[in-house]
């Protein structure tokens, strides 16, 4: 029992005396502080790195996605009353995603995209979605919309489909 306490008092202290060595260096010395910095700004740019190359990866799955959602439930559009209801079906969905974090992102951009190809002026649409969707959500959107561009999917017919994505799903119409 004594040499058990005895371990426990000398690693409690020898823990105490490592805290205390560590604040006195952060405070007094440049040399420390700095390599805290470095290997602070290290982490941060691993992290990015890594939430990069994870996207890269997705983003070909991501494009697929969004055509196979034009495909399966297309926007078709003819009056205001169905206007105001896909738009409203969207931004529902888009705000049940915010609310439930970046575990949704994907369907986030979709339902984003999906909005896009619907509204006759998206860029009103992007500026208001900037204000309220994460900035994580919308890189990958801006990225998506790089290599799928809003003009080519209202445009796509049965061949562009398929010089579009490399195979020939239907095309989403927009009426």
């Amino acid at each position: 029992m004594r040499t058990s306490v005895a371990l426990f008092a000398a690693a409690s202290v020898g823990a105490a005396s490592y805290l205390l060595y560590f604040d006195y260096q952060r405070r007094n010395s440049p040399e420390f502080r700095r390599r805290l910095r470095k290997a602070e700004k290290k982490y941060q740019q691993s992290i990015e790195k890594g939430k990069k190359e994870e996207f890269e990866k997705s983003k070909g799955e991501l494009k697929l996605a969004i055509i196979s959602s034009l495909t399966e439930d297309p926007l078709r559009v003819s009056s205001a009353q169905e206007f105001e209801a896909v738009m409203m079906k969207e931004l529902t969905q888009i705000d049940a995603y915010i609310r439930e974090g970046l575990k949704y992102i994907d369907e986030m951009v979709i339902s984003m995209y999906r909005l896009l190809v619907v509204h006759p002026m998206p860029q009103q649409i992007m500026d208001a979605l900037k204000e309220t969707v994460p900035g994580d959500a919308m890189d990958r959107l801006s990225e998506v919309m790089k290599e799928l561009p809003l003009d080519n999917i209202r445009s796509l017919g049965a061949a562009g489909a398929a010089s579009a994505t490399g195979s020939a799903p239907e095309a989403p119409t927009v009426e």
